[in-house]
């Protein structure tokens, strides 16, 4: 116990309060309305997109970005939720076939931008594709989003539902590609303003997002305001107020205690709003993150 008593001397705590990626926005007014933001973002994410990765190479971020993080061999798949192995694509290198496999969903259909999207350039745009069964991909093809509850389906033979828990990732990933790529995207060619802003609204950011947005990121370079921050969208469309993540997330927490022992450290700490996240970083002196060794005890209430 002397040793972990050493280790855990030489490691510096850390505690604060989980904040967005606001950096990245840094050289932008993020509190303007209307054309102005729009204009702003527009330009923020196409200077900043400077890596333009190809149609193939997209299998393998799309891997990293919707790796399943309860089995990292996994992908969770887009609409179904289904959680299935990384070499199970269909394409790709993988071993899937055209019932079983999963291949890149195009969240805004290629053929319904103007000109297509094609596969490469916005093609390939991982922010616009996610991976999903083969057989699902079939099934939506080119339909537009419409109004529906509870699991994803065709409303219509021209509509599809995107399920409940994905009809705010659908509403996002369209935002990015109309600000991003803007006639060619025309938010009316692939459902209504009005539904989208709504699901934006109803339906928040999930973890799987975030780590999406991360990882693409990393590689193209440029992330999806919309999903650091829902409410880009109210401020330049309208519509129901959807979540301020910047507003929400950055405020110290209101109590906070560090008591350290022989051979432990034990920390409380009460956050602003029961919806607030606390990370507990620990870092070497050198400043690079670790994991002391030992056991660990967690709670909440």
């Amino acid at each position: 116990m002397r040793r972990i008593s050493l280790l855990l001397i030489s490691f510096l705590l850390v505690i604060q309060v989980y904040a967005q990626n606001v950096n990245y926005y840094s050289p932008i007014n993020t509190s303007a309305t209307g054309s102005q933001l729009e204009t702003a973002l527009s330009n923020l994410i196409t200077t900043t997109h400077t890596n333009i990765i190809s149609y193939s190479t997209a299998y393998q971020l799309l891997k990293d970005a919707n790796e399943d993080v309860v089995n990292t061999n996994n992908v969770v798949l887009i609409y179904s939720g289904l959680s299935d192995p990384k070499s199970n694509s269909y394409g790709g290198g993988g071993t899937g076939t055209a019932s079983t496999g999963w291949t890149r969903e195009h969240i805004f259909a290629k053929s319904l931008a103007n000109p297509n999207l094609g596969t490469s350039g916005p093609g390939a745009d991982a922010h616009n594709l996610a991976p999903c069964t083969n057989s699902i991909n079939g099934a939506r093809g080119n339909k537009m989003y419409e109004a529906g509850s509870g699991s994803y389906g065709s409303i219509s033979s021209t509509g599809w539902y995107p399920g409940d828990d994905w009809r705010g990732d659908v509403a996002r990933a369209v935002f990015y590609m109309n600000i991003r790529y803007g006639s060619q995207c025309d938010i009316s060619s692939v459902s209504t303003l009005n539904l989208l802003l709504q699901w934006n609204a109803v339906d928040p950011v999930s973890n799987l997002e975030d780590q999406r947005n991360d990882e693409i990121y990393q590689v193209q370079g440029n992330r999806n305001p919309f999903i650091d921050n829902p409410i880009f969208a109210t401020r330049i469309w309208g519509g129901p107020t959807a979540q301020d993540r910047f507003n929400s997330a950055i405020a110290d927490p209101q109590v906070f205690s560090l008591n350290a022992g022989n051979n432990s450290v034990s920390f409380s700490v009460t956050a602003n709003s029961a919806g607030d996240d606390v990370l507990l970083a620990v870092t070497t002196p050198n400043g690079s993150f670790g994991v002391p060794s030992g056991s660990y005890i967690t709670g909440n209430s």
